[in-house]
């Protein structure tokens, strides 16, 4: 095998030709985006996700969990429920504070779905947030006999989990680059 140096020795006079094919233009552009447009273009897919998320917990909300949930074994709770003329049954929706403060947020780390942790609810004077009594129906209490009634963890997985949130993200930077640079990106997500 020659080497630059024996070839340069023999006079042999070489001439490197390369031709650029394409559209390099829009390859350069396109590099030089990169970095900005798939941050920009995760926030898409996970905005995306996020939609169908606070849809299926409000949804569930609005259901009573579509009729899943245990019913609850305290007294005092029935009895408070009673006393305002609402069903057992009827533990998401008491006053409606729940279901209207889901919010869709950004942050540095991306796109959630959940309960501003500071909200309360007008209408209750136990000294729990929004998010505590979220907390309590998610993971129920020991102490004061209220069964789990999965409403975040359980949609979440109905919906396909992280595999479904990678689809969302992966199905959002494909067409973008489709749309914007005419480049057809195959994902398969196993």
């Amino acid at each position: 095998m020659a080497t630059l140096r024996s070839i340069q020795d023999r006079n042999i006079d070489i001439n490197l030709a390369y031709r650029q094919e394409g559209d390099w233009g829009k390859a350069n552009m396109l590099l030089s985006e990169l970095p900005s447009q798939i941050l920009n273009l995760v926030l898409v897919g996970q905005r995306r996700f996020a939609r169908l998320y606070k849809k299926a917990i409000t949804t569930k909300i609005d259901n009573h969990g579509g009729g899943t949930w245990a019913p609850s074994n305290s007294a005092a709770y029935k009895r408070f429920k009673e006393s305002k003329g609402k069903s057992i049954t009827d533990l998401l929706s008491f006053y409606g504070d729940y279901r209207r403060n889901i919010k869709i947020t950004e942050g540095n780390k991306g796109v959630s779905v959940g309960v501003n942790k500071n909200a309360r609810n007008s209408n209750l004077k136990t000294g729990l947030t929004i998010a505590q009594y979220a907390n309590v129906l998610e993971h129920g209490s020991f102490w004061q006999d209220i069964p789990a009634r999965p409403l975040w963890s359980s949609t979440f997985a109905e919906l396909g989990g992280k595999r479904r949130v990678l689809r969302e993200v992966t199905k959002g930077i494909s067409e973008a680059m489709l749309r914007r640079y005419g480049i057809n990106i195959s994902t398969t997500i196993k």
